[in-house]
């Protein structure tokens, strides 16, 4: 009878763990979508014509954005500039075309991934564009057109 005590016992731990186990999983994984979540309200309300800064732990702050066209270099790219506390490493910028990095700018970030190199197109330009640090920290503006 000792025996059967002891075995369940030791199932209640195991139980135990397993559920400890698969709630940090979840968290995470929670955690990671949470981020994608984010940057797709994002796009969606900057696609819309909000502008949205974040101000408080750390400040992602967007002063510029443009979709350049420019017909002289046959070119399409973004730029992008803002200011920001967070460290720029911890930045991404995205549009509904992909995610690239941020790099730093006279004090604050600079976004500026190509859209086409060969060709002066404004029919590419995205529509909006976020910036997000990995804290959770979001600034969302509508692109600009313009062509040149």
């Amino acid at each position: 009878m000792k025996n059967n005590h002891a075995q369940q016992g030791q199932a209640a731990v195991e139980y135990a763990i397993t559920i400890v186990l698969v709630s940090m999983v979840v968290i995470a994984i929670m955690l990671l979508a949470g981020f994608g979540i984010s940057r797709i309200y994002g796009l969606v309300a900057g696609a819309l014509g909000a502008h949205y800064d974040t101000h408080g732990k750390h400040t992602i702050e967007i002063t510029s954005a443009e979709c350049i066209s420019s017909t002289r270099v046959n070119q399409t790219g973004l730029w992008v500039i803002g200011n920001t506390d967070e460290a720029i490493a911890d930045l991404t910028g995205s549009t509904e075309l992909g995610l690239s990095p941020v790099s730093a700018d006279a004090g604050g970030f600079l976004y500026h991934p190509m859209i086409d190199a060969d060709h002066a197109d404004v029919s590419k330009c995205p529509v909006s564009v976020v910036i997000q640090g990995k804290d959770g920290a979001i600034a969302v503006a509508p692109l600009v057109i313009v062509s040149q």
